[in-house]
Formats: structure tokens, C-alpha cells, sequence
């Protein structure tokens, strides 16, 4: 017979769980991070604006549809695991749990990208160049 846990459930807890907001910000700044560096290996970050840079459309656009598609693909899994690791309400209604797991995903979508500028910030200080 599977034994049942009973979990502690807090129904006058805050709408957000920040512990688990802040770990999918981190996995999902850190798949960013993979993807990019993936993206480079494969060529893909080989655009310059210098003159003799040329670079055909068909590159830029694929590039172009690279980063977008992975950094939408990294902070949906990054809102993902927020969902997962949230602690449960207490009585709340389904519609109150799906608003609660949202405003956590969207607080994953904005940290995320905060931490995202901060890596591209830091990596252009140590290279030399301004933000």
C-alpha cells in the first residue's frame, strides 16, 4: 500500500515563491548560456557591423530565429520548474493556483533576463569592450 505524506499548506502565504522563482531564473539564464555558446561553435556569431563583414540574409535570419527560439525555449523550462518546485496553497481554487503558477512563471521570464544582461554585461567588461 503506497503510505500518503501530508504536506504543510499555508494559505496566507505571499502569491509568490521566490525560492522557487529564483532557481528556473538561474537553469534558465544557465540554458541561455549553453545555447549561446552552442550557437557559437556552429558559426552562428560570426556577424559583425564592420565594413568587410559580410553576412548573407539567409545566415542572419537563421541566426535570428536561433536566439529567439532558444531563449523562449530556455525561460519556458526555466517557468516550468518554477511551477514544479512551488509549494502547494493551501484551499485554493484551481483558477487562483493557475494565476499563482503564472505570476511565478512571468517573475521567471523577467529575472531570467535580468540575469541574462548581467552575464552579457560582465563578458563584455572582461573582454575589454562597455556594455
Amino acid at each position: 500500500m503506497v503510505e500518503q505524506n501530508n504536506i504543510k499548506v499555508e494559505s496566507d502565504r505571499s502569491y509568490v515563491d521566490w525560492a522557487a522563482i529564483l532557481a528556473g531564473s538561474v537553469i534558465s539564464a544557465g540554458i541561455v548560456v549553453v545555447f549561446t555558446t552552442f550557437a557559437a561553435g556552429l558559426g552562428l556569431g560570426s556577424i559583425t557591423a564592420e565594413d568587410g563583414g559580410d553576412i548573407s540574409t539567409t545566415w542572419l535570419i537563421i541566426t535570428a530565429l536561433f536566439a529567439v527560439i532558444s531563449m523562449v525555449a530556455s525561460y519556458m523550462l526555466g517557468g516550468y520548474i518554477t511551477g514544479r518546485m512551488r509549494r502547494p496553497v493551501g484551499n485554493a481554487t484551481r483558477d487562483e493556483t493557475t494565476i499563482r503558477d503564472g505570476l511565478n512563471g512571468l517573475a521567471v521570464w523577467g529575472i531570467g533576463i535580468l540575469i541574462s544582461g548581467f552575464f552579457r554585461c560582465k563578458c563584455y567588461h572582461w573582454w575589454g569592450k562597455s556594455c
